[in-house]
């Protein structure tokens, strides 16, 4: 909660606001990827700027929610609990208004645009694993005369048996172990993954959700972008 903050539609801000709201260091590539996205608009020949946007603007460790332009005289200040509510039931018209557009262009309910929308992405993710839980790798290990259980499908493939009464006797025989991988790359790409969304967009998506699983902090922690993009493309 103490990471999110609440913005308006038109009101006029400093560039100083603006640095509060989004950190203290030097917002200049932000601010003009802002403006060349159309969400924010600079007066002329002058440091104040227009939110031209309403919705979520995520950077760096702060959440910044953008009211519609008719809040411009309430103190979104006052009391954040209620306004995080009254926000949540924007969210809630937006949601309902993306999927009539999905539905009405003839997507399936449950066919999503992640391109551009980190939120919906994050929405996509959690509810994934609340029904699916954590990627797993499994493994299976094979051996022979093993403790596991007897693979008889590979036995009766590998083994050449001896016989006795016409019936086959396999003195050795193939056993097989099955185990998660549970320092997989993937499923720590996935836990951070999970982690970073309940963290920054549980709150706003309503979900009573820990996540208190082992984790990376950060996806530096687990390796280099272009290795972990290799990985997941592969």
């Amino acid at each position: 909660m103490e990471n999110i903050q609440f913005l308006c539609e038109e009101k006029n801000y400093t560039k100083e606001e603006i640095s509060i709201f989004f950190g203290d260091s030097d917002k200049t590539k932000l601010i003009t990827e802002l403006k060349e996205k159309k969400c924010l608009d600079q007066e002329k020949n002058s440091d104040r700027f227009r939110f031209k946007y309403v919705g979520i603007i995520a950077y760096e460790k702060f959440t910044n929610c953008v009211f519609p332009k008719y809040y411009q005289k309430h103190d979104l200040n006052n009391n954040k609990s209620n306004k995080l509510n009254e926000f949540k039931q924007i969210l809630k018209v937006f949601n309902k208004y993306s999927y009539s557009i999905r539905r009405d262009n003839g997507f399936d309910q449950n066919t999503i645009d992640l391109i551009g929308s980190e939120f919906i992405l994050a929405d996509a993710i959690i509810k994934d694993y609340i029904n699916s839980g954590l990627y797993v790798k499994v493994q299976v290990e094979y051996s022979l005369n093993g403790e596991g259980e007897t693979n008889w499908e590979t036995t009766v493939n590998r083994i050449d048996p001896f016989f006795t009464r016409g019936l086959p006797i396999y003195s050795d025989v193939i056993t097989s172990n099955t185990f998660i991988e549970d320092d997989y790359i993937i499923t720590q790409i996935h836990k951070w993954a999970v982690k970073y969304c309940i963290k920054r967009y549980g709150l706003l998506l309503e979900y009573d959700l820990n996540f208190d699983i082992e984790s990376p902090d950060n996806l530096s922690d687990i390796g280099e972008d272009n290795m972990l993009i290799t990985l997941l493309k592969w």
